[in-house]
């Protein structure tokens, strides 16, 4: 009997949007077995992929492109939410979301920034000459 396939979407070309390696490794070491990781890297090795394969972890894309897919058991999408497309899918399969995944460091980095506006050390975002580029990101707020 074949072995069952996850398929991970790692498509982008923008750093920023890539899987991190760490994560794939990650999930290599803890797969049963049984189970296959594909990790696609391309839009026309994805849509190829994702026909048969029985797990997928990615971003959002439609329902309609794996409706016919039988095989299909789980749905995990690296967003805060589902697509409305799914809907009618869940009872079939099994859809989650990343919900929550960044809650703590969403808090530190919110935290961060009051008390770097309470202190006066922040930009007036409110005033006529702010440009985009005077935004910042903590590179480490705890």
């Amino acid at each position: 009997m074949a072995n069952e396939v996850l398929c991970v979407c790692d498509v982008s070309d923008q750093g920023f949007w890539r899987i991190p390696k760490g994560f794939l490794q990650s999930i290599r070491e803890q797969l049963p077995a049984n189970i296959d990781l594909k990790v696609v890297q391309t839009t026309a090795d994805f849509l190829s992929e994702i026909k048969t394969a029985q797990y997928i972890i990615g971003f959002p894309f439609s329902a309609n492109l794996v409706r016919r897919n039988k095989s299909l058991k789980w749905v995990h999408f690296l967003t805060a939410h589902v697509p409305s497309s799914w809907d009618r899918m869940r009872e079939n399969v099994t859809i989650t979301d990343s919900k929550g995944i960044n809650s703590s460091s969403v808090l530190n980095h919110a935290t961060y920034l009051v008390f770097k506006a309470l202190r006066g050390e922040m930009f007036d975002v409110v005033s006529s000459d702010w440009q985009p580029d005077d935004f910042f990101v903590a590179q480490n707020p705890e």
